[in-house]
């Protein structure tokens, strides 16, 4: 699953929760042993750094345009900020 997942932050940041939802469902579903726990924490740093890296970007963005593009991403900012709550609500169940 994760071999598909996007190294470039720049092409995630229009996903939404549906296009990242299956790489955490694979992290849930998978058992943790003390074989398979450096490879769940590779794969679940990948992701949030992915993660992160979008938002931020997405928020620097944000906060250096100009009033127009700010009014035309005010909608897309709140949606991130959402969408990593989300994400970090379903890796901590």
């Amino acid at each position: 699953m994760f071999d598909t997942l996007p190294t470039d932050a720049r092409t995630v940041m229009d996903w939404g929760w549906e296009q990242f939802k299956p790489f955490y469902d694979d992290l849930l579903a998978r058992e943790i042993t003390a074989v398979s726990a450096a490879t769940w924490l590779a794969d679940w740093t990948r992701l949030d750094n992915l993660v992160s890296e979008a938002y931020t970007r997405l928020h620097l963005s944000h906060m250096t345009k100009t009033q127009r593009t700010k009014k035309r991403n005010s909608a897309t900012l709140p949606f991130w900020k959402r969408l990593c709550r989300r994400c970090k609500r379903r890796i901590r169940r």
